[in-house]
């Protein structure tokens, strides 16, 4: 059994390199040839190569999990093609022990796969960013202008834009210990210096009785490179800097909520198919296989509405 194993992975392993390297070099020229309008004027041959090698990582990125499922299919196909499934079945060789036999060439395709996009897109994003502007390949709706918003202890930040050791339109709210705003800072742009960022143009309006008394400064452990890390594209970041810069974000975000939605409704559905199958089959009473999904789903949402009416 152990060449056997073998053999399937080979097989598996054979053709998930041949399939990469086949569909990165076909996407590579696509991909060049419909993004050539983003080099700057005057580019020659060289760049349009040098940027199809720079994208090479973003690529594998967008593609690895289809060329692995795509070289398991291709995999069987050989199999049947040549009637070596047939022999497997014959010899007892279930489904399931074929796909196990494979399944540590998988794994470890995976794994690697994950190693050079965590190793290999972050740099190259951040070069093709230095190059052609870091707007150049956002996918459409992934962001909303250029603003970015950061949580500190003592205010939420926003910024209007990033242009390297320089920002504008600063917008702080400043909070009180009871998370309340007491104030809000605007600055014109701010410069970032060995210690912090000075602040230019700044105006500020308070909540409370306090006089106004508006930073010049905003002393923060952010850097010009955290804030183009944290206004990029995050499938472009790798898994450490993912780490550090979540402890950055808002926080709370509606993503969350849209996720326990789409969780909520797929056990609905679940559970909805699975009381009318029992009814069908005479398992359980009509009345109750129709009545007891949407009684859940109300008073769990009836929950919903008086956790959050207490929360406000």
């Amino acid at each position: 059994m152990k060449r056997l194993d073998r053999y399937l992975a080979q097989l598996f392993v054979t053709r998930w390199l041949s399939l990469l390297v086949a569909t990165l070099v076909l996407m590579g020229v696509l991909d060049s040839l419909g993004n050539s309008d983003v080099l700057p004027p005057g580019a020659t041959l060289g760049d349009g190569l040098q940027l199809m090698a720079l994208r090479m990582p973003v690529l594998f990125d967008r593609m690895a999990l289809f060329t692995l499922l795509l070289a398991v299919l291709l995999t069987f196909a050989t199999l049947v093609r040549h009637s070596e499934l047939v022999i497997l079945a014959g010899a007892g060789l279930s489904p399931l022990r074929q796909v196990r036999a494979m399944a540590p060439a998988i794994l470890v395709a995976g794994l690697v796969s994950v190693l050079v996009i965590d190793l290999a897109v972050p740099p190259s994003a951040r070069r093709i960013a230095e190059w052609v502007g870091p707007d150049a390949f956002s996918d459409p709706g992934q962001r909303v202008g250029d603003t970015l918003w950061i949580a500190e202890p003592e205010a939420f930040i926003e910024i209007g834009s990033v242009a390297s050791e320089r920002l504008e339109r600063l917008t702080f709210f400043e909070r009180a210990p009871d998370a309340g705003v007491v104030a809000l800072t605007t600055a014109r742009a701010a410069v970032f210096e060995q210690n912090g960022w000075r602040l230019e143009g700044v105006e500020q309006t308070r909540f409370d009785a306090a006089p106004p008394a508006p930073r010049v400064r905003w002393e923060t452990d952010q850097t010009p490179q955290t804030l183009t890390k944290l206004g990029g594209d995050p499938r472009n970041l790798s898994l450490v800097d993912l780490g550090r810069m979540q402890r950055f974000g808002r926080g709370g975000g509606g993503e969350i909520g849209v996720a326990v939605g789409m969780g909520i409704g797929f056990c609905f559905f679940i559970l909805d198919g699975v009381l009318k199958t029992l009814a069908a089959s005479g398992g359980v009473a009509v009345w109750l296989a129709v009545g007891a999904p949407i009684l859940a789903l109300a008073l769990l949402a009836a929950w919903l509405l008086y956790r959050c009416e207490r929360l406000a």
